[in-house]
């Protein structure tokens, strides 16, 4: 009678808070957001000890009264295992609706035996109660009182048996009906993407395992074993001070991707094992300072080694002093970081960390790994407060000699020469040569090896001023920050850029690790951050760019990337890139005994198209320079109209060796053929994709130069005259020469007339005359220098060279 009394008292506050329990219904779905519980059509409960999947084990409620089942529940059934009733799961899953288990005493309290290996998914709440097992017809008083007096026994066995709870937002636990107390079976949460499960009162599991959505632990979690937030899940605590975070626990692991909200001032871990972070860790407390998670209830202790960590706009996180806490992933900080310790920002083999930041912080140690350990020149910025180079080379463990740094100077094209006492200053790039760590050079008895650079300071996490830039002129650009940036976005936050850049290489020509290399790699951008042809530049890195107008270089915070580059290789772009439009294009590359010295690119548009804006400018490599030439400039990647040409080459070395000219690309168009003119050896080479061509670079200045290279471009209407025709019509006598020479043209007139052109080695241009088939011309060369010549003939597209000696 009284069981039906408690009842009747709780329906009546049912009816009077009808409305707002109708509201909450929307968020929780069947289950209330409080400790009331009424008899609901639908519900089970046990009718004696027995199997889950077996009907005979439970009676159901039909119409206000109860029968034996015809089958077992399910996900939208609410469970009772009352008072002295054991159900057995003996099925790999099942499931249920809300679980409710008595707990009378040790000995008569219901028991939920999960086997081994089992699962029962829970689809609403837990719920602890008393209360004497009722069966038969009328409703009796199965519905019990709210109890915190979990057992042990409530759940067997300990350990391997798992209560899953999956499903929608709702509230899990609520306080009076479940503890942190007794229990020790298994516990995973895996709820639906996006859903909140928020458990009111205590728990305690072994394991506990957070695998989906999102958990709001608004008081303790415990664990007798190892606690686990897997990829996906969230977890989000209020607890501080006495009043750990998670409690008892062996072992805590974050996974990549799992994440941990803290909104105490004073969070904590009591653990006996290890603290495992592979995932982000937010701190998010509403107002006032909060220390860093730590492993002790005042915070004296923080944990030092973050993976992804995040201090939200209302947060004021404080770093003691004496600790240094090491990020590998991302700092993203929206609100105050105090730090009177160390921030590392770690960089190795294997990623590097960043900080993205809207306000300074101090003592920040910013590490790049330079992932080749070949001698050379390194192009860096410095995005903390300003050094000077011998500061950085303390701090990195490596040597700097004299003339080892220097700044470009825009206007001259030039660098300046300085040791390790020049300024390092704020948000400025420089070069700087590396040998190795210090002690290696120059009788390397071992290395070099790779060096961490280490850059100490405040970031100050602020946009630099913009750049005026003059056409024409290169700009070294800095990364002005903690963190990588897209140069798509730089590119699209400034006015009068190429939509090509230049990245130095230090691999580039390298034949020893210990001998100087490098050089500079030219690729296009395009399409949007961090995509597969974007470039994004490392913390502490710096490259090239181009004025093809006036304009200006603005670098905006939203450059800053912190998301995964869709390519790889050096500054996370394709060595061999391909352009994303299909644009024309040919691309010849210098190489020798296998290693790879420079590249050139020329693309082609159509006569009536714009300009791409991709032009490039050529820098100077370490050893091997090749471009092609446009009027006065060199160029590393340049683009022309599509039409029949010669366009002139270059090529510079300063080791005398076999060399291969190799086609790694060729998409110009049915209708054209590239021809690659050797005047020093008077040959011509078809550029079809893949071929090798094979040339040597020795003595002779002739063998190198603006004169020995050129590409002709013929169209299909201008075959009809080949270049071995050509070359057979065009004769010249004598041959060496003094005071004139001649120049007899056989071509038949239906080939119409040729044009000649004669420069020195240095390709300056002596001597141009239009020629007519079956004529002989007399140029008078008494006035000219000594030496060796180049005599180019052209017609229709079609050119052929010959060498001129005058003594």
């Amino acid at each position: 009678m009284k069981s039906k009394l408690l009842n009747r008292k709780k329906f009546n506050l049912l009816v009077c808070s009808l409305s707002f329990l109708f509201c909450l219904n929307l968020c929780f779905a069947q289950n209330p957001p409080s400790a009331t519980d009424i008899a609901t059509d639908g519900d089970y409960r046990s009718k004696a000890t027995g199997t889950w999947n077996t009907a005979s084990t439970w009676e159901t409620r039909t119409a206000g009264a109860w029968a034996e089942a015809t089958a077992a529940p399910g996900a939208t059934n609410t469970v009772y295992i009352q008072s002295g009733h054991t159900v057995t799961v003996d099925a790999l899953s099942v499931s249920c609706y809300s679980l409710h288990i008595s707990a009378t005493v040790t000995g008569t309290t219901g028991v939920l035996a999960v086997g081994a290996g089992n699962t029962v998914n829970v689809n609403g709440k837990i719920r602890c109660y008393t209360g004497t097992a009722v069966t038969g017809i009328a409703d009796g008083s199965y519905l019990g009182t709210d109890s915190t007096g979990t057992l042990s026994a409530m759940i067997t066995p300990p350990n391997s048996s798992t209560i899953k709870f999956v499903g929608a937002t709702r509230g899990i636990t609520f306080t009076g009906e479940w503890n942190a107390v007794s229990t020790n079976n298994g516990a995973e949460f895996a709820l639906d993407a996006g859903a909140t499960g928020i458990l009111n009162s205590g728990i305690r599991f072994n394991p506990l395992t957070f695998s989906s959505g999102k958990v709001d632990a608004k008081n303790a979690l415990s664990s007798t074993g190892p606690t686990t937030i897997k990829n996906g899940a969230i977890v989000t605590s209020t607890r501080t001070g006495t009043s750990p975070v998670i409690n008892l626990g062996t072992t805590i692991t974050i996974d990549n991707g799992g994440t941990l909200e803290l909104k105490g001032a004073v969070p904590n871990l009591s653990l006996s094992g290890l603290f495992t972070n592979n995932g982000t860790i937010i701190y998010a407390a509403a107002s006032g300072t909060q220390k860093a998670l730590s492993s002790d209830t005042a915070g004296a202790n923080p944990f030092l080694n973050y993976n992804n960590l995040v201090v939200n706009s209302t947060a004021t996180l404080v770093i003691p002093a004496l600790k240094n806490i090491e990020i590998s992933g991302i700092l993203t900080n929206s609100g105050v970081i105090t730090n009177s310790g160390i921030l590392t920002l770690k960089s190795t083999s294997s990623g590097s960390a960043s900080l993205v930041s809207s306000s300074s912080v101090a003592n920040v140690q910013l590490q790049r790994y330079l992932s080749s350990n070949q001698r050379g020149w390194r192009l860096l910025s410095n995005p903390l407060d300003s050094k000077t180079f011998s500061t950085l080379a303390t701090d990195s463990g490596i040597t700097l000699g004299t003339n080892y740094t220097g700044e470009y100077v825009s206007g001259t094209n030039t660098w300046t020469s300085t040791d390790g006492s020049a300024s390092m200053d704020t948000q400025k790039a420089y070069k700087v040569f590396i040998t190795g760590l210090s002690g290696e050079a120059p009788a390397y008895a071992t290395g070099p090896s790779n060096v961490t650079l280490v850059n100490k300071g405040t970031a100050a996490n602020v946009a630099p001023a913009s750049i005026a830039t003059t056409a024409g002129q290169f700009y070294l650009l800095a990364n002005p920050y903690t963190a990588p940036v897209s140069v798509s976005s730089i590119i699209a936050a400034s006015t009068g850029l190429s939509n090509t850049v230049s990245y130095y290489n230090p691999n580039n020509a390298a034949t020893d690790v210990k001998v100087k290399a490098g050089g500079y790699d030219t690729p296009t951008v395009s399409g949007a951050a961090g995509s597969a042809t974007d470039v994004v530049i490392p913390a502490m890195g710096a490259i090239f760019v181009q004025a093809t107008a006036d304009g200006s270089i603005n670098v905006p915070t939203s450059a800053i990337f912190t998301g995964t580059p869709l390519q790889t290789g050096t500054y996370n772009h394709k060595v061999a890139q391909k352009n994303g439009a299909a644009t024309p294009s040919l691309k010849l590359e210098i190489n020798s005994d296998g290693i790879y010295y420079d590249a050139l690119a020329l693309r082609f548009r159509a006569t009536t198209d714009g300009s791409s804006n991709i032009d490039f400018g050529k820098l100077p490599n370490s050893i091997l320079d090749t471009y092609s030439i446009a009027g006065t400039n060199k160029m590393a990647v340049s683009e022309l109209e599509l039409a029949a040409q010669t366009i002139p080459l270059g090529i510079t070395s300063s080791i005398q060796k076999n060399y291969t000219v190799r086609v790694t690309e060729n998409s110009i168009p049915a209708g054209f053929e590239a021809v690659l003119v050797d005047t020093y050896l008077n040959t011509n080479t078809d550029l079809t994709q893949g071929t090798d061509y094979v040339f040597t670079i020795d003595s002779n200045p002739a063998s190198q130069g603006n004169a020995r290279f050129a590409i002709n471009l013929r169209t299909a209407s201008s075959l009809g005259v080949s270049v071995n025709e050509l070359d057979s019509k065009i004769q010249l006598w004598p041959n060496p020469a003094r005071a004139e020479v001649n120049i007899t043209n056989g071509q038949n007139t239906t080939d119409g007339a040729s044009r000649i052109e004669i420069s020195n080695l240095n390709g300056q241009l002596i001597h141009s005359q239009k020629s007519n088939p079956g004529t002989t011309t007399t140029i008078q060369t008494k006035a000219w220098s000594a030496g060796v010549y180049i005599l180019k003939a052209s017609n229709n597209g079609t050119a052929t060279t010959k060498k001129l000696i005058i003594q």
